[in-house]
């Protein structure tokens, strides 16, 4: 009863940090508000079909769906649904602890997920990843129990539940069969007999996913311009641990370009106190746990192991971004094996260095401005939206979007303007490069091509398409350009610095310098035909109006 006790206290301490500062008001960002759009959708063939241009499985959506069908779909309801799954991941770390160990490693558990500065921060992201830590973590209690205690109960709901991460995350199938690969192995060795059951079982499991499996591979393998909006580098690996074991979010988007730099750029007594001794704490409490030489852990751990290790591999090889959340799965074994850490051979110095690790957590959490509850979302689209009915944006004005399809601030416009000139991933190659240019050449021929404009040389051609954009409006229109300058963040001056450094121009995403470029042509070309009237600003978003001459 005192363990139930505390852990309604936890949920209630939970779920106050999570609803502090919950309604940002800067509304959604992107990848939020695509969740949002897709789970408008009717169910079932307008949902898929919009789940298709996507890149991640449909059970989130469907959760999401539901939740907006019940709830509403306002911002503060979207976010609400990601705060309900979050005090979840707090009952499910203490399940976990308890079936592994018992029930103080449980509360140890929940506690650490009640103060995780990246469950607290998707707690108040319209995002699958909190649902994904609560599905491994299932996932993980159920191998525990078949492999303890082999019946027909225990081993269905371990298929379960990673059929449900299959059908949750894109990337989990690599996680999944990694899992399914050790469990056999643990398996067979104690029930040889059990390798029909086995087959059957994942043959199964296979056949129930089998309709995604083209989503999947297109997934897997189309390519677009935003793919990679993060260099790898070793430090990558880092972040991800910092994301996890202490109160600070590294890694959320981009993350600094390496630890050394962060770290310099960084107060140093906060960076001591809230990053180094944390993960110090966390590396010995983990180095405990692994000591004690349990099989089923460690067997838990190997194949988070190899399904980070296999992350780090696809980075490497351009395919994905090492963002922590994306690691998600691995995130309640790592927790586990903090918690059985601290509660194996419970001596003094542990004691000691559990109080000053949670201390540190907490005061953090409760009272720094940069924890996690307390993140703006600056990308949010009701920001540029705000910004353009203060601009006084009207239907038959002409306004130029940049990077974003102006559908995505149609939950914050009361309209969406007549006369629209979008300029995003589908379409700067040929503004760029010309006509016959895709998003895929942009991608793999963009650099070589587009070297010497971005040092202002050969500009003739790209000058004359940005012009045509203005020479086409009537005279006396306003015009209203739309920059987010989150991914258009490279002025006149660091461009050409760019281009000029072989080293640095290779690691630089060309998606950043074309937009860069893009809106460097376009303020160009206004200048020549149009007065400028105002610009307005907040956070990464400018809104710029101007009149035609």
């Amino acid at each position: 009863m005192k363990q139930i006790i505390l852990l309604f206290v936890m949920c209630i301490i939970g779920l106050f940090i999570r609803i502090t500062a919950l309604d940002k008001p800067e509304g959604l960002w992107n990848d939020e508000y695509m969740g949002w759009l897709i789970s408008t959708e009717e169910l079932w063939v307008p949902f898929f079909k919009k789940m298709i241009g996507n890149c991640h499985m449909p059970l989130y959506y469907l959760y999401l769906k539901a939740w907006t069908t019940i709830f509403g779909n306002t911002d503060l309801a979207l976010r609400l649904s990601s705060v309900f799954t979050g005090i979840l991941c707090i009952i499910s770390t203490y399940f976990l602890g308890k079936e592994f160990k018992d029930k103080k490693t449980g509360i140890i558990c929940a506690l650490f997920a009640t103060f995780s500065g990246f469950l607290i921060y998707f707690s108040q992201e319209v995002r699958l990843y909190n649902l994904i830590f609560i599905i491994s973590a299932w996932g993980a209690i159920f191998f525990i129990k078949s492999i303890r205690n082999l019946n027909k109960f225990n081993f269905l709901f371990y298929i379960f539940f990673n059929f449900l991460l299959l059908i949750t995350h894109t990337i989990s199938f690599v996680y999944v069969f990694f899992n399914l690969l050790i469990f056999s192995i643990l398996i067979l060795k104690q029930h040889p007999k059990f390798k029909t059951k086995i087959f059957i079982a994942y043959t199964v499991l296979l056949t129930c996913f089998a309709p995604l499996i083209p989503f999947l591979i297109n997934v897997l393998t189309r390519e677009t311009l935003s793919q990679n909006w993060g260099i790898f580098n070793l430090s990558k690996i880092a972040f991800v641990f910092i994301d996890y074991f202490t109160p600070i979010q590294t890694n959320i988007t981009n993350s600094a370009i390496n630890l050394i730099t962060y770290l310099r750029t960084s107060n140093l007594t906060e960076s001591i106190i809230f990053i180094l001794l944390p993960i110090s704490i966390a590396t010995y409490f983990i180095y405990k746990a692994i000591k004690n030489k349990d099989l089923t852990l460690n067997s838990m751990l190997i194949c988070s192991l190899l399904y980070f290790i296999s992350l780090i591999v696809a980075a490497a090889l351009g395919k994905l971004v090492l963002s922590t959340k994306y690691t998600v799965e691995i995130y309640p074994i790592l927790i586990l094996v903090f918690a059985t850490g601290i509660t194996t051979n419970f001596n003094k110095l542990s004691k000691t260095l559990s109080v000053l690790y949670f201390a540190i957590i907490v005061i953090f959490i409760l009272t720094n401005p940069n924890a996690p509850q307390q993140l703006t979302r600056p990308e949010g689209h009701k920001t540029p939206a705000l910004l353009l009915k203060q601009a006084q944006l009207t239907e038959n004005d002409y306004i130029i979007s940049l990077y974003h399809q102006l559908y995505r601030f149609e939950k914050y416009l009361d309209f969406t303007p007549k006369n629209t000139i979008e300029i995003d991933k589908t379409n700067i190659a040929k503004y760029l490069m010309g006509k016959e240019y895709s998003p895929f050449d942009l991608k793999h021929k963009g650099k070589e091509k587009l070297r010497n404009s971005f040092m202002f040389k050969d500009e003739k051609e790209i000058n004359q398409r940005f012009d045509e954009i203005f020479e086409n409006i009537p005279k006396g229109t306003k015009i209203i350009i739309l920059i987010p300058n989150q991914v258009a963040f490279f002025t006149s001056l660091h461009l050409p610095k760019i281009a000029e450094n072989d080293e640095l121009y290779t690691k630089t995403e060309i998606m950043f310098m074309a937009f860069s470029y893009a809106k460097i042509k376009l303020l160009n070309s206004a200048a020549k035909y149009c007065s400028h009237l105002n610009t307005y600003n907040k956070g990464v978003w400018f809104v710029i109006t101007f009149q035609k001459l």
